[in-house]
């Protein structure tokens, strides 16, 4: 996991000190932010997983978020993306920012399977 919940939090020679990924071993990273995935490209990882955005919270009709409370584009405010060679998913939480309410953007606890490739 990085650290966090502030994005100052992440200290780039914190990263540069973990161990490098081990050939054939997975590695997944949990993370606060979705736009903390440039900065820890470097670990390797073949998925990253994080929040922060509410999938965008308040949406427009079909889930197009108005805003997204990341430096990413809107269109990664939510969901499973391919960003190089890691998986991002943002996952929508269930919670919120400022004002108590959603609107076109259900909340969700995502589950994953992973599975063994051979």
């Amino acid at each position: 996991g990085l650290p966090g919940p502030a994005r100052t939090d992440l200290d780039h020679a914190w990263i540069r000190e973990l161990p490098r990924r081990l050939a054939g071993v997975p590695r997944i990273v949990l993370a606060h932010y979705p736009d903390m995935l440039a900065p820890a490209q470097e670990l390797g990882s073949d998925l990253y997983l994080c929040g922060h955005t509410h999938g965008g919270q308040i949406c427009l009709p079909k889930g197009a978020p108005i805003i997204s409370h990341d430096g990413l584009p809107k269109r990664f405010a939510r969901g499973l993306h391919r960003v190089g060679p890691t998986w991002l998913n943002v996952s929508r939480g269930f919670g919120h920012t400022g004002i108590p309410v959603r609107m076109f953007c259900p909340p969700e606890i995502t589950e994953f399977r992973l599975i063994r490739a051979d």
